[in-house]
Order: C-alpha cells, then sequence, then structure tokens
C-alpha cells in the first residue's frame, strides 16, 4: 500500500522542511606555546635586525710572577661576533559579498566578524608554525616574499645557508638529538648535560614536544641502575580513581624540562599538522618576537560587492645566542 515517507515522497524535494541546528564547531589545533611563552617586542624599523654575542676566555690555574709588569695584553673584543634574521610578513585576505552579509546563517551572527576572527586564529597558527619552522631566512623583494628564519635552523652544529651564524655561537653537536620517538631518558640527560657546559649551571627549559616524543616520554620508567635494574614503583591512592601516566617535568641534576605539547614543530608550507618526532629545548630568555607591525585586521572600502578586509604582521624571530637551545629530529 503506497505510503507518504520522509526519505522519498514527499521527501524534501516534495515539500519536507530541513532543519540546520544553529550550531558551528571547529576542531583544530590553536594553542601556540611557543609564541606564547617568548618576549614580544615592537617598534622594529629594519628588514634585517641584528644583535651581538660574545664569550669569555678559558679559566686559567697558572699564577703570574711577583712584581712582573703587565704586558701580554689581550684583545678583549675579539670574539664580539654580530648576526641577525630577515623580518617575515604573515598575511591573509578575507572577504564576504553584500548578499551572504545579509543572509541568515546557522551558528554565525555576523558573517564578517566571525571571517575575521577565523583569519586571526590562523594568523596565530602561522606564527606559530614559523617560528617552530625549519626554513631559511629569505630577502624579500617584489616577487618573494620576506621570511625569517625557523628555530629548527637556527639550532645547527653546522653553517646555516644565508648569513649563517658565527661558528663560536653554534649550539653544540652534543645539544642535538637525532632519535625521534625512540628518544629514551639518558638522551635527554645528555642534551641538559651538554647544555650546562654551556651556561655552567642547572638551568630550566621549556621542552615543546610533538605528540610521538611526548607518548614516548609519558612511558619512561625510571630504574635503579644496579645489576638488575629494578624498576621504581609508584604509589598512588587509589581513592582518586586515578592512574597518571604522564611525565610533565623531568628533573635531572644538569636541567629542568617542562615538557609542552605542539602541533606546529618542523612544519613546512602546506602541512596540516606538524612534526610528531621532533621537539625543541628552549630557554625563553635567549628568544624575542620582534615585530614592525604587530598581528592586526583591517576592513578595506566596499566598492558595491561586499565587505573585504585583511590581517597582516610583520616581524622578525631574534635568537640571541644558539650555543644556548637544543633541539630533536627523527635524523
Amino acid at each position: 500500500m503506497p505510503s507518504a515517507n520522509s526519505y522519498d515522497s514527499p521527501g524534501t524535494t516534495g515539500g519536507n522542511r530541513e532543519g540546520l541546528l544553529d550550531i558551528l564547531t571547529v576542531l583544530e589545533p590553536e594553542a601556540t606555546p611557543v609564541t606564547s611563552m617568548i618576549a614580544k617586542g615592537s617598534g622594529l624599523k629594519t628588514t634585517y635586525p641584528e644583535w651581538m654575542a660574545d664569550n669569555l676566555r678559558k679559566p686559567r690555574t697558572k699564577g703570574t710572577p711577583e712584581g712582573s709588569d703587565a704586558k701580554n695584553f689581550s684583545n678583549k673584543a675579539a670574539n664580539r661576533r654580530r648576526f641577525g634574521n630577515y623580518i617575515h610578513r604573515w598575511m591573509d585576505e578575507f572577504a564576504v559579498t553584500d548578499v551572504q552579509q545579509l543572509v541568515e546563517v546557522a551558528g554565525v551572527t555576523d558573517e564578517w566578524n566571525h571571517s575575521k576572527a577565523k583569519a586571526f586564529s590562523e594568523g596565530k597558527r602561522d606564527i606559530e608554525a614559523t617560528i617552530c619552522g625549519a626554513q631559511e631566512m629569505v630577502q624579500g623583494n617584489g616577487e618573494e616574499g620576506w621570511v625569517t628564519r625557523g628555530l629548527f635552523e637556527w639550532i645547527k652544529a653546522t653553517a646555516q645557508a644565508t648569513n649563517p651564524v658565527p661558528e663560536l655561537y653554534r649550539t653544540p653537536a652534543a645539544s642535538i638529538g637525532t632519535k625521534g620517538e625512540d628518544t629514551e631518558e639518558e638522551d635527554v640527560v645528555g642534551i641538559l648535560q651538554s647544555l650546562f657546559t654551556v651556561y655552567g649551571e642547572k638551568r630550566t627549559y621549556q621542552f615543546p614536544c610533538g605528540v610521538d616524543i611526548i607518548k614516548k616520554v609519558d612511558s619512561w620508567q625510571h630504574r635503579v641502575h644496579d645489576a638488575q635494574s629494578a624498576t621504581y614503583q609508584v604509589i598512588e591512592n587509589a581513592t582518586t580513581k586515578r592512574i597518571t601516566l604522564s611525565v610533565v617535568i623531568f628533573d635531572t641534576t644538569f636541567g629542568l624540562c617542562n615538557f609542552i605539547p605542539d602541533q606546529f614543530l618542523n612544519m613546512t608550507d602546506g602541512d596540516e599538522t606538524g612534526d610528531s618526532e621532533a621537539a625543541l629545548i628552549l630557554n625563553p630568555d635567549l628568544l624575542d618576537l620582534h615585530f614592525m607591525e604587530n598581528l592586526n585586521a583591517k576592513k578595506l572600502a566596499d566598492e558595491g560587492g561586499g565587505d573585504r578586509g585583511y590581517t597582516k604582521a610583520i616581524g622578525a624571530l631574534r635568537v640571541n645566542n644558539p650555543r644556548g637551545l637544543g633541539k630533536i629530529t627523527a635524523s
């Protein structure tokens, strides 16, 4: 017996109304921990900001003869070096037609304001990916955009291709791990030991990590270093109904690390997410994001077709001395 039904007759073509809920959900990584942790500066007035680094001579234990005059003079500025980074210009354009701005949209009260807010979020992600990238600096011109060098290119034991860091201030090879997700506790301790020799004291480092390294860290088991390699047992209060399987702080004699998940590490343009087997070992005091123009939005004149605008930021990543930083990659 023929029956009117919802799926065919009448269906939507036959008059059934559609119900679109007033909900719009966006699930994308938005946390930008490295951008958030480092200092911000403004007032940049050059496309290639530079800064200086210096070091101290090796300690001496030999005494000087009594009554000897000063005669072995040294140049205390001999190892002073300057280096820098080009600026980066982040820009994203967006537009809404005149009709779309007037149409009622589910989950969006104002299409223009929604587009602007979304462009801001995307701009922050662009800045994080750039800071934490492996791209080399590029001098901009009329056809090619300015590019600032990313942290994974700053932190190298060898010379960069463009405006290389002076050899005295490159990252020691021992401060660079290459085991990716196979990184073990002793590998991190080795990096911290290398950094200890740079600073001469225990320091606290921020440790942004890809998800595979964070997963590995959470599985670490602290072992007693004896013939039996007995595993330490951690007893937790059962009344909390909670088992802790995460390592947030790693404290060693050589340094303390705060592990932070970050999905924008070691990215290349067009990647969906960052390198899951990459990590940075950072002293935020050595870093600065120096802006010529802070991230902002501008609305352009409506010439008849609807509102148009863009978000833009111009700045350069400053790494005061790469010797005091470290990283982990898969190779």
